[in-house]
């Protein structure tokens, strides 16, 4: 089959029509391409905040949680355990939940406070009271889970504390929480038991945590 000779215009015009499709095709693959790498690296940075922010908000915990334990043996004899990290974080998969624990401990009353942050989603920070159960031997501990606040981020790059799960009582002036107030109703929990704090609804993310005799951890949905 012979080829059919086109006039010297119409061979131009056909191939500045392909060479237009082709930077054309070629500028929205770039595009795309420079989208995905500015979502990765907003995911990187975003990671690294929340990383940040929880090693910084349970140091604070740990920090002033061990001034308070001094105060608290000074007061009452009765020395409180303080220990962070509390057990070896938890990455429950490839892409899942990371966890981290900070435990407070006295006599057979136990408190686990610990950061739990899912990928893309703001760290969230929950009391787990445990204490021997006699009564069971299986299962040596009882545990109950409530949420205590969240790390907002706010626009200048710094973090703020915020309630989770209900609106506030109306005596408490705004929602954000302080590492003290943290530590307080710690130690209230401690000392006190799980009636000390109000249940109310569970954020999204909210789950529990199962402890078994031999101390290790696992979260049902």
């Amino acid at each position: 089959m012979e080829l059919t000779a086109l006039p010297r215009r119409c061979r131009l015009d056909r191939w500045k029509s392909l060479f237009e499709k082709f930077n054309r095709e070629e500028s929205a693959r770039l595009l795309v391409q420079r989208r995905a790498q500015q979502e990765a690296e907003a995911r990187q940075a975003f990671d690294a905040w929340c990383t940040s922010t929880t090693d910084q908000v349970m140091s604070g915990v740990c920090e002033s949680a061990r001034h308070h334990a001094l105060e608290f043996q000074a007061a009452t004899g009765r020395p409180v355990s303080v220990l962070y990290p509390a057990r070896p974080p938890l990455d429950l998969q490839p892409d899942g939940a990371h966890i981290t624990f900070l435990r407070l401990e006295l006599r057979g009353s136990r408190v686990e406070f610990y950061a739990h942050r899912g990928p893309g989603l703001l760290p969230f920070f929950h009391f787990v009271h445990t204490h021997d159960d006699a009564q069971r031997k299986r299962i040596n501990r009882v545990v109950a889970s409530l949420p205590a606040c969240y790390a907002a981020r706010l626009p200048d790059g710094r973090w703020e504390l915020r309630r989770a799960g209900p609106a506030p009582a109306p005596e408490v002036a705004s929602d954000v929480v302080s590492l003290e107030e943290l530590v307080y109703r710690a130690f209230e929990l401690l000392i006190e038991g799980i009636e000390a704090l109000p249940l109310g609804p569970a954020p999204t993310n909210e789950h529990q945590v199962l402890v078994n005799a031999s101390g290790r951890v696992s979260l049902s949905s």
